[in-house]
Order: structure tokens, then C-alpha cells, then sequence
């Protein structure tokens, strides 16, 4: 930023060395045994511990300097609280992974090795590094230079279906504000905007809605525009208890018709067995209503009765091979376990 600041940058460890000792003695040599000046010093203490960094413009350019020795794609940077030393994140062997360089000796080595598809850098006013990639969170001291994982928690329950009409909300108003034509290439935006905007209480799926964005933004008639659909491999898991219940009890909660074999519930310590009534699963009361609720709204949609046709064809194979014995509770299992599966 200045002149000064490059031409310490720019010395070797040993002669930068020697010019904290040059400073050190200068400072002794300019102060005086004057009690005024040490009042003075005392009284400005807290004003004089605030230190400003003075930009000169002029011959900025020929103090830039090139930190990195290889060329490689970069994610974060930052330097070490005595600034001695950068720490960045660079991926040209494969994922990104953190570095190191003595910003005197001019050293860079691999300090980390992660691999990561991406990654990103803060520190703290303490001087520790916090560093996100791969999907991981961990931490970083500044002086022992040692990863530790960060681990954390976060639940949040999500409205599949209220955010698709969120985005498509968001899609129509910002198309509406800043398409580069304002006639909309001859498109009734509104009208159209009504047309689609039919289709998304049958839309149960992320691909499915991308696909019918891409048709409903193609109209358009522009390049570049469209939905995109990635598949989340990260997503919440759902107990499969390996129970089938008996559908004519009408009491509170389920009571179990039979234990599936090989499943969570078929071992020796279980004190689940036929005839036990299960009233709640994790603090939730359960009970016959609202399992049958739940199968009910999902399969009389007309986009779901392929799904219930080859449940039906599947159950039917089990039972004529003789591998389920009571061929109706497995159905009603089934058919609400894919029920809770896809968000009912």
C-alpha cells in the first residue's frame, strides 16, 4: 500500500530482523526522561494504540507482487495475525487443498491435504482459521497450525411444495423486472405465468418442477434460461422399523400384526412382539387415522396411481412366492411407508 511497507516486505528474514533492532534503538534514542512527555505518552496511550494505514497512490503499480509460485484456481487467502505467513486455499492437483508460505523465506508447502470440491477461509480476531470445504466445517490454531472438526446440528423442516411456489413466485417477478425486453419478446408473461402456475399442485418432485420451468421459461425465446435439477444425496433419514400392523384395530396407536424378519425389530433383546401397541415414536402420538390420512392423500392423485399399481403387483409376487404371510397388512405397510417417503 505504501513504500515503506514494501521495502520491509521485500527484506530477508535476517535483515528484517536487524531493522526491528535499528527501530527498537531509535525509539530509546528519541525518548527523554521528561515527566511531561511521560504524561503526555500516558494521557495518549489509548489514542496512539489505533494504527492507520497510509495509501500512496503514486507507484502503486510497480509494488505489486506476485505471492503464489504456481498457477493454480484459488479460494481464500489470509495471513497469519503477525503476518508472517499466508495461508490459501489452491486445488491444481486434484480438489482444493490449504497451503502454506513464509512470506520472509519465501517457503510454500502443503500444510493441509483435503481434496475438496470447494472451499472458503475466515479467521477470527484471535488468529484462528476457520475453514469450510467438502462439506465439513473445522478449525484451524494459528499456532499449533492443527485441523479440529467443528461439529454441529441443524434440523429445519421444510414445505417441498411452498417452496416450489415460492421460487416460481420469484421467477415471475424477476423476470417481469429485468427481462432485457421490456415487450417480453411478445409473450403475455401474465397470462402465461397463469397457465403454468396450474401444474404446480401436481408436481411432487425437484426434476419433475425444473423440467416444467425449463418448458414455462422457453417461452420466452431466449437463450440461457431455464431450471436445473441436482439430485440432494444428503437427505433425511426415515425409520423403516420393520413392523406390519394390524389394520382392523381401531384403538389408540398401531398394534403390531408381525415382525418382519431380518428386520430392526427381529432380535433376541426385543420386547416387540405381536399384539404390542406402539402409542408414540419419538414423543409423537401415532395412530391408525392418520396413517391411513397419509396413504390416502398421497395415492388418489392421478400422477400417483402408477405408483400404487406396482406396489399392488409387487405385494402379489411376495405373497404367491410365500415370502410375506398376511398379504393385507403388508400392503397397508407399504403403501404408507412410500406414502411418508415422498413428503406426504
Amino acid at each position: 500500500m505504501n513504500q515503506d511497507a514494501y521495502d520491509k516486505f521485500r527484506l530477508s528474514k535476517e535483515d528484517y530482523e536487524l531493522q526491528k533492532e535499528l527501530e527498537k534503538e531509535q525509539e530509546k534514542a528519541n525518548e527523554t526522561d521528561s515527566k511531561d512527555k511521560k504524561k503526555d505518552k500516558k494521557a495518549n496511550a489509548k489514542k496512539d494504540s489505533t494504527q492507520f494505514i497510509t495509501v500512496e497512490p503514486d507507484g502503486i503499480e510497480d509494488r505489486i507482487v506476485r505471492l503464489t509460485p504456481n498457477s493454480s484456481s484459488l479460494a481464500s487467502a489470509a495471513i497469519s495475525k503477525d503476518g508472517e505467513t499466508l495461508y490459501y486455499l489452491a486445488a491444481f492437483e486434484g480438489g482444493f487443498d490449504m497451503w502454506k508460505m513464509d512470506l520472509r523465506k519465501h517457503e510454500t508447502k502443503l500444510l493441509h491435504k483435503m481434496d475438496a470440491r470447494w472451499a472458503n477461509m475466515e479467521t477470527d480476531s484471535e488468529g484462528n482459521f476457520f475453514v469450510l470445504g467438502g462439506g465439513t466445517m473445522q478449525k484451524m490454531d494459528g499456532k499449533s497450525e492443527k485441523l479440529k472438526p467443528i461439529t454441529y446440528r441443524a434440523e429445519v423442516k421444510m414445505n417441498p411444495a411452498e417452496e416450489r411456489e415460492y421460487i416460481f413466485d420469484n421467477i415471475y417477478r424477476e423476470e417481469k423486472a429485468r427481462f432485457y425486453n421490456v415487450n417480453m419478446h411478445g409473450v403475455d408473461w401474465d397470462d402465461l405465468t397463469k397457465t403454468y402456475r396450474k401444474f404446480l399442485p401436481h408436481i411432487n418432485n425437484n426434476y419433475d418442477f425444473a423440467e416444467m420451468l425449463s418448458e414455462w421459461l422457453g417461452e420466452l425465446n431466449v437463450s440461457h434460461t431455464g431450471g436445473r435439477f441436482y439430485p440432494e444425496l444428503d437427505t433425511e433419514s426415515t425409520a423403516q422399523l420393520g413392523l406390519l400392523y394390524d389394520w382392523d384395530y381401531t384403538g389408540k396407536g398401531l398394534r403390531i400384526a408381525e415382525i418382519i424378519e431380518k428386520g430392526p425389530f427381529d432380535r433376541k433383546s426385543t420386547r416387540a412382539k405381536a399384539g404390542v401397541i406402539i402409542e408414540k415414536i419419538n414423543g409423537q402420538t401415532v395412530g391408525t387415522l392418520e396413517v391411513m390420512q397419509a396413504v390416502v392423500d398421497f395415492f388418489t392423485s392421478d400422477d400417483k396411481r402408477w405408483a400404487l399399481y406396482n406396489l399392488i403387483i409387487e405385494v402379489d409376487d411376495k405373497a404367491a412366492s410365500g415370502e410375506i404371510k398376511n398379504k393385507q397388512n403388508y400392503l397397508v405397510s407399504a403403501l404408507y411407508n412410500a406414502a411418508k417417503m415422498n413428503g406426504a
